[in-house]
């Protein structure tokens, strides 16, 4: 979900950072976005055609409809800008070199800035991407047709194992062994009258959605009988869970990190989530047995308590739940295993630069950012860092960091694999307001704090003085 920032007068005020928060005084625009979220694709309860989008047959799905439109407006802010791209470019290694480890993701970042939003091509596998959001090189090597999507020699199963992936077994031995009893456990403690117990499916108030989200709770979407709680916002909820995913070795994307629950007898619509770079990791936390399950590209897998499973989300997929109680999963979108160790953690860069664009230039906080961890970041000065954005599950404090905090590397620094673990805290120059920045030879991380301009400290005390 995005936020208009409408806190961000308090929040200036209540702030020891002598920086604003919000649109960019720079730019001397207002955002006029409406609060929307980015969305998945969603439809009545049929297939989706490729290219077509069906009509919404539930409120919930005429609001989710509606977002969707929205949620691609704020993401063309960034993926339109120059000064995006610049501050990119200066963040990431061989964004705009020749260097061959970078040759897909350079043509990722052309789809990014000149495919047409919204528009959907079904690749001879079947599975519906977006083509702006296609990654080229993960498909076999006679798919992509013309969206630069050919070549990669990936295989693209439904569903995904040990056998094509190695590391996806590890991935789902983890989450059964490790995470989903913590999980389970924190779960039933979430949903107490006096904590975040689900919403109610029938109420449809828009100021209420807001709430709930930005309070870090349950939050409709999709479809009528699904909830989600996502694990950015929610993460005081479930903090063992969010610590564990944290530290753990899924590569987590930037998406659905969280706790999905489908109602009872009920049924999703058919939908692709339309992104070829990641797939989604789903463990049983509460799933009456034998009852529940997904349908990926027609082919079925029960889902069960204590049990992962991995799916390639760009196939037509939908679940359902045909038992008499509410179904829990923990829901993890990841990184898609063909990529390599650098792709992962420039993926993580640039989507987290993306997130720092959206609330510093565009004035919309993205969905599952809470207040209060914009607020402490904005005291402490660190929402113009890194760290804060490469690490949206980590627990936060309003302390200001100290004099040399900012050269050291981080406890929670993002993960990467070996290769790429000297490269993740190597620390890369700031670009400023006007785009500019020197070049680092790592990604981003806490010295690549984006200060702000003069103007943008003057028009902050102007608005303290109001």
């Amino acid at each position: 979900m995005f936020r208009r920032l409408a806190f961000a007068s308090a929040l200036l005020v209540e702030s020891s950072s002598p920086w604003t928060v919000g649109p960019s005084p720079s730019r001397g625009r207002a955002c006029t976005l409406a609060p929307k979220k980015r969305g998945r694709g969603v439809g009545s309860r049929q297939s989706l055609g490729p290219r077509t989008r069906t009509a919404a047959s539930t409120p919930t799905e005429a609001a989710h409809l509606t977002e969707l439109t929205s949620a691609q407006a704020v993401d063309q802010a960034a993926w339109g800008s120059p000064e995006f791209w610049s501050q990119a470019a200066a963040a990431i290694p061989g964004l705009d070199s020749d260097d061959p480890a970078y040759a897909r993701l350079r043509g990722f970042a052309r789809n990014l800035r000149s495919a047409a939003p919204g528009e959907r091509v079904t690749l001879p596998t079947g599975q519906e991407v977006l083509k702006q959001y296609l990654y080229p090189g993960l498909q076999p090597e006679d798919d992509g047709g013309d969206c630069g999507g050919g070549g990669g020699g990936v295989p693209r199963p439904p569903f995904l194992d040990g056998g094509a992936f190695a590391e996806v077994g590890a991935w789902a031995s983890w989450l059964e062994q490790e995470v989903a009893p913590l999980a389970r456990a924190e779960l039933a403690q979430c949903l107490r009258p006096d904590r975040a117990p689900l919403l109610r499916d029938d109420s449809q108030a828009e100021p209420e959605r807001l709430a709930d989200a930005a309070a870090g709770t349950w939050e409709r979407a999709a479809w009528d009988g699904w909830q989600f709680l996502m694990l950015r916002s929610g993460k005081r909820w479930m903090p063992g869970t969010a610590e564990a995913l944290r530290r753990g070795p899924l590569p987590l994307a930037h998406r659905f990190v969280g706790v999905a629950r489908q109602r009872a007898r009920c049924a999703g619509p058919l939908h692709s989530d339309h992104r070829n770079y990641m797939v989604s990791t789903l463990t049983g936390l509460v799933v009456p047995e034998g009852l529940c399950g997904i349908e990926v590209a027609g082919v079925g897998a029960v889902l069960a308590e204590g049990e992962t499973l991995v799916v390639d989300n760009t196939f037509m997929h939908k679940v359902y739940n045909d038992g008499a109680a509410d179904r829990f999963v923990l829901m993890v979108e990841a990184y898609h295993p063909a990529l390599s160790s650098l792709e992962r953690q420039a993926l993580t860069v640039l989507f987290a630069l993306k997130d720092r664009f959206t609330v510093l230039e565009v004035g919309m906080a993205p969905w599952g950012l809470p207040v209060e961890d914009l607020r402490a970041a904005a005291q402490n000065g660190s929402i113009h860092g890194m760290d804060f954005w490469l690490n949206p599950l980590a627990t936060r404090d309003a302390s200001p960091p100290s004099r040399h905090a900012a050269n050291a590397p981080e406890d929670n620094a993002p993960r990467a694999e070996p290769e790429a673990a000297a490269l993740a805290t190597t620390a890369v120059a700031a670009t400023t307001a006007g785009g500019g920045g020197r070049r680092s030879g790592g990604f981003g991380g806490s010295q690549g704090a984006r200060q702000p301009s003069k103007k943008q400290k003057s028009t902050k005390n102007k608005v303290n003085k109001t």
